[in-house]
């Protein structure tokens, strides 16, 4: 559980990033639709891959961007 933790929580591991949570929640969602997409059709839909990836591509660099902020916030 503590790994759990640590991924959704900040750097301080007590507060709960919403950004984290809201990304897991969009993984989880992907693939229960690409899931069933694929039971239904037979076939991948490549839109969504390409879409999801753009996604956490935008994801990532909010993260990295609070991380630099957090950063520079600290130094006197």
């Amino acid at each position: 559980m503590g790994f759990l933790k640590d991924i959704f929580t900040g750097p301080d591991d007590e507060t709960y990033e919403v950004a984290h949570i809201l990304w897991a929640l969009g993984v989880v969602a992907f693939i229960v639709m690409v899931a069933y997409t694929v039971f239904k059709t037979g076939s991948y839909p490549q839109g969504f891959g390409q879409d999801f990836g753009l996604l956490n591509t935008g994801g990532a660099a909010g993260a990295y961007a609070r991380a630099k902020a957090d950063q520079t916030k600290d130094r006197p």
